[in-house]
C-alpha cells in the first residue's frame, strides 16, 4: 500500500468510521470473560487518529467489536500508584524487564472498579492479577494491602502514594480465531500533582496475545501503515512529560506524539 493509497482510503472512510463500526460483529460485555488473556504478550502502537477508520475497515472481518450497555467504546478511568523514588517508573525507564506496576482502573459505563497488579518477567510476557473493589482510592484499605503482600514487602507497600492519574475512551476488539484481543485508545487525558494534560488526535493502541505471533490481522496492517510498536506503556509516558525524573529514554516517541498534535485539526 503506497502513500496515494493510504490517502485516498483516508478520505474515504473519514465520514464513515460510525458505519465501519456498525459493521463488525459484535460480542457483548457478558462473554468477554470466556476470552482470557490474564497472562499474555502485549505489544503497544501509536498513531494519528485520522488512520483510525482505514484500518478498522481491514479488521471488521476477522474481530468482533465488544459492546458495553449498547455502546461501541467505553471510558474508563485510572490512577497509578508508585513510590516515593518512582521505582516502578525508573524500573521501566531503565530497561528492566522484571518490573510491576499497581493502579486502580475503573470502568466508567459498568461503575466496576479493579485494583490491579500487572508484572512482566523478563521474556517479556505479561501478567495482571486484580481484584474487584467499591471504588477508586488514593490511600489503600487492607483489601488492597493484602492483596499486594503477595508480590510487594511490607515497608515496600507502606511507602506507595498515588501518583498519576488517567482518563480515556477505549474500542475494544476480539479475534474471531485466536485468543487475541486489540484495545483502542483515544480521547487520552493525565493528570499530575494538579498539572494536566490533553493528547487530541492520537491514538494509543496494543495487542495483547496468549502466544507471541507476528501472524494477525491488525499487525498485518500496522505493518502496511509503516507504523511501528513501542517500547512504552501509558504509566511511563504519562509520567515522562510531567515533573522531572528521567525521561531521555522516552524522548523519541514524545517527539512524534507532540507532531501529531500539533498537526491534528
Amino acid at each position: 500500500m503506497d502513500c496515494k493509497e493510504i490517502i485516498f482510503l483516508q478520505l474515504n472512510y473519514a465520514m464513515n468510521i460510525e458505519q465501519i463500526i456498525k459493521s463488525f460483529d459484535t460480542v457483548p460485555s457478558r462473554e468477554i470473560t470466556k476470552v482470557k488473556l490474564q497472562t499474555r504478550f502485549d505489544s503497544k502502537f501509536i498513531f494519528r487518529d485520522n488512520l483510525m477508520p482505514l484500518i478498522l475497515e481491514q479488521l471488521k472481518d476477522d474481530y468482533k467489536i465488544l459492546t458495553q450497555q449498547g455502546h461501541y467504546s467505553s471510558s474508563f478511568e485510572t490512577l497509578y500508584f508508585d513510590t516515593p523514588k518512582n521505582l516502578f517508573y525508573r524500573d521501566h525507564h531503565n530497561g528492566k524487564r522484571n518490573r510491576i506496576r499497581i493502579r486502580y482502573r475503573k470502568q466508567v459505563e459498568s461503575e466496576s472498579v479493579f485494583f490491579e497488579i500487572n508484572y512482566q518477567n523478563k521474556k517479556g510476557r505479561a501478567t495482571k492479577k486484580k481484584i474487584a473493589v467499591a471504588d477508586i482510592k488514593t490511600e489503600l484499605g487492607q483489601v488492597e494491602i493484602d492483596f499486594l503482600r503477595k508480590v510487594l514487602k511490607k515497608k515496600q507497600i507502606e511507602k506507595l502514594r498515588p501518583y498519576l492519574s488517567n482518563s480515556f475512551s477505549r474500542i475494544i476488539l476480539y479475534s474471531k480465531d485466536t485468543n487475541e484481543r486489540i484495545t483502542l485508545d483515544f480521547n487520552e487525558h493525565f493528570g499530575f500533582q494538579g498539572k494536566n494534560s490533553n493528547f487530541p488526535g492520537v491514538v494509543f493502541a496494543e495487542i495483547e496475545q496468549e502466544i507471541l505471533t507476528r501472524n494477525s490481522p491488525f499487525l498485518s496492517v500496522l505493518k502496511k501503515l509503516i507504523i511501528r510498536s513501542e517500547k512504552i506503556g501509558k504509566y511511563s509516558f504519562g509520567m515522562s512529560i510531567f515533573g522531572k525524573q528521567k525521561s531521555n529514554s522516552f524522548k523519541e516517541i514524545k517527539i512524534r506524539i507532540n507532531k501529531i498534535i500539533e498537526t491534528h485539526d
